[in-house]
């Protein structure tokens, strides 16, 4: 494929882009780009058809399956019946969240520790998605947290 034709798609995926405003919201999310902002919108679709942000991590399959016999239940891996397009674009996105918000990076940080990378990067694509509820639920774009400022005065001296 010539380069002129990846720049004429570049180009139209952009344009795309930015007529749709679900997807100029979710842009807002460190490495997300026009690309997976589209793509994203288009697969998610009307967020009013998910009850909450639990439906919408279902349906992206990023809740373990659960099998249960009698009082014993088990948490299996994810489901492989999701959407494989909306897990590889967060899977795409996690990265460059981690990077450039502090609370993601320790919360991903404290996990890959106990847990393994891919514990973690599974957990921060679950976070990603339920924030994306959020923000398209409120029409609210992504908001980079701090951590809470340690007051290294708040220790009483008696």
């Amino acid at each position: 494929m010539p380069w002129e034709d990846i720049e004429a798609y570049t180009k139209k995926v952009a344009e795309q882009s930015d007529d749709n405003p679900t997807a100029k919201l979710l842009e807002s999310i460190p490495g997300i780009g026009d690309l997976l902002a589209l793509l994203l919108a288009v697969e998610i679709g009307d967020i009013s058809r998910f009850s909450n942000d639990r439906a919408l991590a279902s349906y992206a399959g990023l809740v373990p399956s659960v099998s249960s016999s009698g009082d014993k239940t088990h948490l299996g891996e994810t489901s492989n019946k999701s959407n494989p397009y909306i897990r590889w674009a967060l899977a795409e996105a996690v990265s460059h969240v981690v990077k450039k918000d502090p609370v993601y990076k320790a919360f991903y940080d404290k996990l890959e520790s106990k847990k393994g990378k891919s514990k973690a990067r599974m957990a921060i694509m679950h976070k990603l998605v339920r924030a994306i509820f959020v923000m398209l639920t409120k029409k609210e774009k992504f908001k980079i947290q701090q951590l809470p400022k340690e007051n290294s005065d708040s220790r009483t001296q008696t």
